[in-house]
């Protein structure tokens, strides 16, 4: 089984995140890229608590 990545790239504006992005985009197989410029109200994960 292989391990998942989960890749974070966060930073100013204008400092080529989403040129990195999509390079590494090309580079991983089976991968997603989210922009989050594109997608303002998605709720993607649902964390639970244990109370």
């Amino acid at each position: 089984m292989t391990k998942q990545k989960l890749i974070i790239i966060a930073g100013s504006s204008w400092v080529g995140k989403t040129t990195v992005t999509e390079k590494l985009f090309t580079f991983y197989e089976n991968s997603t890229f989210f922009d989050g410029d594109w997608a303002w109200c998605v709720n993607l994960f649902r964390l639970m608590t244990q109370d």
